[in-house]
């Protein structure tokens, strides 16, 4: 993340998209760089929904959250 790993501050990485697989290519990108966080703005339109906002549906909203963030380890 550029200079700001000299300012031992955390990160974090507000992500966006068009569509559910911009969110998760987004996220992948950013995988190898360290960050505190990612935050999905899923307040933004998104074109798979005709313009309506991930924010008003649950279930856009998991597959989102399901695609961008790595699975827990099991114990």
């Amino acid at each position: 993340m550029g200079g700001y790993a000299k300012l031992a501050t955390p990160v974090v990485v507000s992500i966006g998209g068009l569509s559910t697989q911009e969110y998760w290519r987004v996220a992948d990108e950013l995988s190898g760089t360290e960050h505190a966080a990612l935050e999905a703005n899923v307040s933004r339109p998104n074109l798979e929904r005709a313009g309506a906002t991930l924010d008003s549906d649950p279930r856009a909203m998991s597959e989102v959250v399901a695609g961008a963030v790595p699975p827990l380890p099991s114990s």
